[in-house]
């Protein structure tokens, strides 16, 4: 099973409210509701966001990447990641963890290149759409209980517009990779509870079917 392209892309309004009232844990009476099931919805053009009180960009990097734990994959997948020109260098993917809990999901997936050589890895390899905000919000998860494809929480600087005022529960992007390991990682919503399998996304690669969900 393959997560289109245009999967990654549903970054509709309603998913980043919801996810900026998650993040920022806003109180306000006006502030519109997420959906109960985090599901990607058709983004809407000339959308906008809800300017939200909230963390900075550097609290939420701490949240998401606070007990990353173990870097070793459990499942590793061959595919190609553009180079800084017009090619594309060869490199591997691999899951460490999908782990659910009551109100999120975090997936953890490490990268490196096949030869070993350093590569440089362009802003826009894991965020097409909004590539200045340097992260992976592309990575994603399907969950097949709920038949619903699963993206990072997104949030609104205060005083910014989307897309490039916008922040992720995720992790940077690496700015080079080589023989080594690098560890990426998103906060998603949460999977359904019935959830023991999920496929995973990353942008340039084959999906990665039938990745056990462990859970706290």
């Amino acid at each position: 099973m393959t997560t289109p392209r245009s999967a990654q892309r549903a970054r509709g309004a309603l998913c980043l409210l919801a996810a900026a009232l998650l993040v920022a844990g806003c109180t306000g009476d006006d502030a519109p509701e997420p959906t109960a099931s985090g599901s990607v919805s058709t983004p809407t053009p000339g959308a906008t966001a809800t300017e939200l009180e909230g963390p900075t960009v550097a609290d939420v990097e701490a949240m998401a990447g606070e007990q990353v734990g173990e870097t070793e994959p459990m499942k590793v997948v061959e595919g190609e990641i553009p180079d800084t020109g017009d090619g594309t260098f060869d490199a591997q993917a691999g899951v460490v963890a999908v782990e659910a809990g009551e109100s999120s999901t975090r997936l953890v997936v490490t990268l490196r290149t096949t030869s070993g050589a350093e590569e440089t890895v362009p802003l826009d390899a894991f965020n097409e759409w909004s590539p200045l905000t340097m992260d992976v919000r592309d990575l994603s998860v399907t969950d097949p209980a709920a038949q619903t494809v699963l993206l990072p929480y997104l949030g609104l600087a205060e005083g910014k517009t989307p897309p490039d005022g916008t922040f992720c529960l995720c992790s940077a992007s690496p700015k080079t990779l080589d023989g080594d390991w690098v560890t990426v990682y998103a906060t998603l919503p949460p999977l359904d509870p019935a959830t023991t399998t999920v496929s995973v996304d990353v942008p340039g690669f084959p999906t990665v079917t039938e990745v056990p969900v462990t859970r706290s």
